[in-house]
Order: structure tokens, then C-alpha cells, then sequence
């Protein structure tokens, strides 16, 4: 429906389509992508002004943990609060009902620098927890569009301004 990118042409703007798979961005262009069985491919056209890397979109979900990018799976580990056992076994369990494979429940305390680096991990944890700290404090890098101030939890919209604001 002629909806292309806008970052060519005389009148430059941030945006442009996106190629997704199973909710990742793809590091390479769609032409080299070879999809697996069990791919699902989503093209989104936004504004990149604000943040031009999103790694990956919630809407993707459960096929980031299903098939993974590239036909890798990460092994996909929920992490908790001593405190928190409850809340994390609850999301393991709805993981589970999902058929999302190879989850893993485990405190903050159990956790290696390897597996930080090779799974899909889900913090349950509070703002001051050293993992969420960690995410908090590069939550631009990352591409994440929401963060911990205090105690609350800012999201913000494709613009970067603060679009909600929950308290603890």
C-alpha cells in the first residue's frame, strides 16, 4: 500500500520496517534469512527516532521460547527472590501450560555468569535486586522501554516519554 521507508528521499524521517522472527530482530537482512519449521516472521514499520534497536517484541511470545532465532533455542531459566518461590512457580507452571520447552526454576543466588549469557531468563525480583539493577541501569542499550525509578515502574512509548507509571 506504498508504505516505505521514510529514511530515503528528500524529506528524511525516522522510519522503517522491521523483520522479526519469533519476536527477535533480525541481525541480518530477510533475504538471508532462512526460516525453520516453526518460524513465525512479523514486519512492523515504526518510528526509530527514539530507539532503533528493539531485540525483541512481546507479541513474539511464546515463539521466542519455542523456536528461538536462527533454529537455536535457549534454554529459558526463571530466576527469583528467596522470598518470591511462590510467584516463580506460578509462571512455571503457565510456561509450562504454554508447551514452552526446557524451564528451569532457580534463586538469584544459583545463577552462572554462563547462563546469564546463553538463556532466556525471567527476573522475579524487586527494583533493588542486583539483576534488575543491572537491566535498570541499561535499559536505552538494551532497548527496553520500561525501568525502575524508585520503587516505581516507568513504561514509556515509541516517543520516549513516560506513557504509565506503577507503584510497588
Amino acid at each position: 500500500n506504498g508504505v516505505r521507508s521514510g529514511y530515503d528521499g528528500p524529506e528524511k524521517a525516522r522510519t522503517d520496517w522491521f523483520f522479526y522472527v519469533n519476536g527477535f530482530q533480525a541481525n541480518i537482512g530477510a533475504l538471508d534469512y532462512k526460516l525453520h519449521d516453526g518460524d513465525t516472521q512479523r514486519w512492523d514499520f515504526h518510528d526509530w527516532s527514539f530507539r532503533h534497536f528493539i531485540p525483541a517484541i512481546i507479541d513474539g511470545f511464546p515463539g521466542a521460547f519455542e523456536n528461538g532465532f536462527g533454529g537455536g533455542v535457549s534454554p529459558t531459566l526463571i530466576v527469583y527472590q528467596n522470598d518470591m518461590e511462590k510467584s516463580a512457580g506460578k509462571l512455571e507452571n503457565l510456561l509450562s501450560g504454554l508447551e514452552v520447552p526446557d524451564i528451569d526454576v532457580r534463586t538469584f543466588s544459583e545463577l552462572t555468569d554462563s547462563e546469564k549469557e546463553s538463556s532466556n531468563l525471567i527476573l522475579v525480583g524487586l527494583p533493588a535486586n542486583s539483576l534488575v539493577l543491572e537491566l535498570n541501569q541499561n535499559w536505552k542499550r538494551l532497548g527496553l522501554f520500561a525501568y525502575f525509578e524508585d520503587e516505581d515502574l516507568l513504561v514509556i512509548d515509541n516517543g520516549g516519554k513516560v506513557a504509565e507509571k506503577y507503584g510497588s
